[in-house]
Formats: structure tokens, sequence, C-alpha cells
């Protein structure tokens, strides 16, 4: 509604600039068979032309604040079901993409939607509103200039249709290097450590060159088709001004009346030609924006890889056997045999770096899918993984994997408030000066070392009550002291529950009582 008077109000500044020019040529204007008379003072139409003016720009304001508003809201909708999509369970646990990619898909999906929204409002419905009162007015003055103009609207038509056609592939192909190229600076970034080392500066940057010179040639191409488009609106666009122009004030004889006449209809023709151009740019940028949020679509988990829930095992786990177990990845490939995990062992799984002992945990876990064997659960229930039933599991990977949130919440995610056990656990293993320094320095836990994070993934894995804790290289990044505490608690530990630990430390060797050889 806003639209349609703000473009009425547009469309009424040159009428009012016509009935200045009647009244100082003295003589009536005709708009819309409505008469302006000669009467109206210089004062009351210089009025009216303000206040016209000013209502469209506190009426285009007013559009612009609710479609700003809407916009946002659906950026971040799109964001939302972005991240569904990434965080749906699915076999193997694994994006077709990596991480650049995927946040550059999110990102582009977020932004190009709220343009798009933006784009339908004010690019496409306020020129159409304009195009319609326009062509009402100009069939009132001549039908056969209106038929014209149809004509030309029509003639553009085809116009536009040819562009996007063209530019449909290159669009496509431009999106394409543009994640390229997305993915390769992040890739940079972290990498940077490696890059001085191994002095390959110049290697990357001449990918980033290739990369470059790919996006350049097809903004070329889509340029070539861009000059061509314009050539033919202009020859077009000119040829049917003169026309209507010339059919309009032909069976006129009065040059105030002439001008009067032209200073309205050329602002109205320029109108129609604005809103049709208007429209071939969105068509065109629509077409780029919608490519851009169709690729959120490969974020989402196909419907045969989702793993879907099952009910909760109603005993505890005390002993887990693989039997048989064979994975199959690219040029790697594994057949676990008859393995046992016991409840008050320690379980360790041991090998030369390669072979394969986290990808046994993996397949435990449904991180990775085997392609056949066997996973049994106190010699009676058969079970895809461990994710069966992950509330009686533990977990702590090799890497820290910390999320974008307190120390605290680190330790009890995806909980906040801290247990008992884990409280223990904190002062044990002497965190609580940091806990205590990051409510005053939000920033701390951007600069911790190695072995805090190691120590508060090792918390976190054992502040949860579960049947099977499973931890791989917990001592990594520790000093004496903290393997010292680490083996004290995984004493502790396999009283209760079922412990696996993958680890080449000698002294986690030492307390084994299952060694499991890969």
């Amino acid at each position: 509604i806003l639209s349609l008077i703000r473009s009425v109000a547009e469309l009424l500044i040159p009428v009012v600039t016509a009935c200045i020019v009647a009244k100082f040529s003295g003589q009536t204007t005709s708009i819309f068979f409505i008469v302006f008379p000669q009467s109206l003072t210089s004062t009351e139409l210089i009025f009216i032309a303000f206040a016209l003016l000013f209502t469209f720009r506190i009426l285009g304001t007013a559009v612009r604040t609710i479609i700003q508003l809407y916009s946002t809201k659906m950026m971040t909708y799109v964001n939302e079901t972005a991240l569904e999509f990434v965080l749906e369970s699915r076999k193997n646990f694994k994006l077709n993409m990596t991480n650049g990619e995927a946040s550059y898909i999110i990102k582009n999906a977020g932004e190009q939607t709220a343009v798009l929204i933006d784009t339908f409002l004010v690019k496409i419905l306020v020129p159409v509103i304009t195009t319609l009162i326009t062509m009402i007015y100009i069939g009132t003055l001549n039908i056969f200039a209106l038929l014209i103009l149809i004509a030309t609207i029509i003639i553009l038509g085809l116009i536009i249709f040819y562009r996007t056609s063209k530019d449909k592939k290159t669009y496509k192909q431009l999106e394409t290097t543009n994640g390229e190229i997305n993915n390769h600076i992040i890739n940079n970034l972290e990498n940077l450590p490696f890059i001085g080392f191994f002095k390959s500066k110049q290697l990357e940057l001449s990918k980033m060159k290739q990369l470059d010179a790919t996006y350049y040639s097809h903004e070329k191409r889509r340029m070539r088709t861009y000059i061509t488009y314009w050539c033919l609106v202009f020859i077009t666009e000119f040829i049917c001004s003169f026309l209507v122009c010339f059919m309009v004030v032909s069976k006129i004889k009065s040059n105030a009346e002439i001008s009067s006449l032209l200073i309205v209809l050329i602002p109205y023709l320029m109108n129609v030609f604005l809103a049709v151009e208007n429209l071939a740019f969105v068509f065109g940028n629509v077409q780029q924006y919608c490519i851009k949020i169709s690729r959120l679509f490969l974020l989402e988990a196909p419907t045969e890889d989702i793993i879907k829930e099952r009910k909760s095992l109603d005993f505890p786990i005390e002993k887990i056997t693989v039997k048989n177990l064979k994975f199959e990845e690219e040029s790697f490939s594994k057949i676990y045999k008859d393995i046992d995990f016991y409840k008050g062992k320690i379980n360790v799984v041991s090998g030369s770096s390669g072979s394969g002992k986290t990808t046994l945990m993996n397949c435990l876990l449904g991180l990775k899918e085997y392609s056949s064997g066997e996973i049994i659960i106190n010699d009676q229930v058969k079970v895809d993984s461990l994710f069966y039933d992950s509330d009686k599991i533990s977990i702590s990977f090799q890497g820290e994997n910390l999320f974008d949130r307190s120390v605290v919440e680190n330790i009890m995610y995806p909980k906040n408030e801290l247990n008992e056990r884990a409280t223990q656990l904190i002062k044990l293993f002497e965190l609580e000066n940091i806990i205590n320094r990051e409510q005053h320095d939000k920033t701390i836990k951007n600069a911790l070392s190695g072995g805090e994070k190691k120590r508060i993934t090792f918390i976190r894995c054992l502040q949860k009550d579960a049947d099977v804790y499973i931890l791989d290289e917990p001592t990594n990044e520790l000093d004496e002291s903290n393997v010292k505490k680490i083996i004290e608690q995984l004493e502790l530990l396999k009283t209760k529950a079922i412990v696996i630990i993958i680890s080449h430390d000698k002294k986690i060797l030492s307390i084994s009582e299952n060694i499991i050889k890969i």
C-alpha cells in the first residue's frame, strides 16, 4: 500500500510542474480528464509541489524501514535454517564440502535473501505500478501511442529474455569460482604457519591469480552480453519515445500546451523505460541471488544419510564386542576381528600411526560408516554403533574441540551449570584461576594454551555420568604432573564403566589390563 501511494506521489510531481506552465502561459491544463485552472496562485502551486515532494520522501523512508525489518527477519531465518541443515545427524558426520565453502554458502544465502526481498518490493513492485499508471495516462491522450508503448515493452521484454538466458550459465560459473576463491583464502589463513615454514607464498599466490583470472574471464563474457543488451535497449527506447511524443502532440497547435504536455509525458515515458530497465537488472540479479540461495540445499543431508533416533538401552553397558568389522575408504581398508572391551579394565587401543586406531573408534561411535561386521552390547544386543544410545557414552577427541563459549559452558556442554563432579575436577586440574579471570575478561578463552584446552576436554569427558568413556590420546600436550592425575582418574573410572583409550603413551600402556594392538 505504501509503495502504491509513493508511486502516485512521484507521478504527480510532473503533473504539478505542468500546472505551473499552464499558470504562467495563461492556459488551463488537462491531466487524467481533470482540468487544472489557471486561477491558482503561484504560492498555491509551489506549496502543492513541495507538499507532494516531501510526502514522497516521508513515504519512501517508511517503506524502506518496513522492508529493512522484514528482510532482516528473513535473513536470520535463512541462517537458522542453514545451521539446522548442517547440524543434522548424518552418516559419517561429514559435509560434502570444506568448512570454508559451507560458511560461504551460509553467509551468501542469508545476505542474498535480504537483497532479494528488497529488490522485489522496491525495484519490481513500485515500477510495475508506475508503468500501469503511465499506460493509462498515455491511453487517454492517444490510443495509437499506447499501442506503440505496449509493443515497445514487449520488444524490451524479449531483449531482457535474451540477456538473462545468456547470463544464466555465466552467473553459475561466477558463483562457483567465487566459492573457490573464498575457500582458498580461508584455507591459507588456517595454514599460515605451514606456508611460512615451507616458503610457499608464491605457490599460493599463483593459485589465487589463476582463480582470479578465471573469475575475470567469466565477468568479461557477462559484460559483452551487457553492452549488446544496452545498445538494443537504447535504440528501442529512442524510437518509441519519438513516435509516442510525435503522435500525442501532432494535433496540438499551442506551443504552451505542447510544452506543458511534453513536461508531463517525457518523465512518464522515462518512468516506464526505467521500470523496464530495472526489471532487466532485477531479473539478472534475481537469477544470481536464487543461484546463491539455492546452494543452501547443498548443506542438507540426503534422506538416506540421516541417522534416525532409536530407543535407549534399558540396561547398563558392561561389555562391547566388535566382530569382523570391515571399513573401506578410498585407498584405506581394514578389518577389525574379534575385539572385546570390558568394564573393570582399562582397555587401550595401540598401534603404529595410520594403522586405523582412530578409525575403529569412529566406527564404534557412528562417526564413520563401515561396510560389514557387528557391534554387540553385553553379548546380547546388536547395534549399528554406540550412537545407538549416545547418552551412555562420553568422549574426548584428540583435538581440543572447544566451542565458542565460556570455559564452564565448554566443560558442561550442552548444559551450563557446574555439577559436583565437574567442580572437583576443575580444582584437581587447577582451572579455577582461569574460570575466575574469565568472569572479568571474556577473551581469556582465546589465549588458552594447548595443555589448558586438553584439560578442559578431559574434564568435560569425565564429568558426565556414562557407561562408556572413550579418550583419544588424553595425555598429549600435558606435563608429568597432569599425566599422573589423569592416570589416577582413569584407575577410579574403570570400576564403574568401560574405559577405552587410544594411546602411544607408555605410562598409559603400563596401567592397561586389556591392550588391543591394531
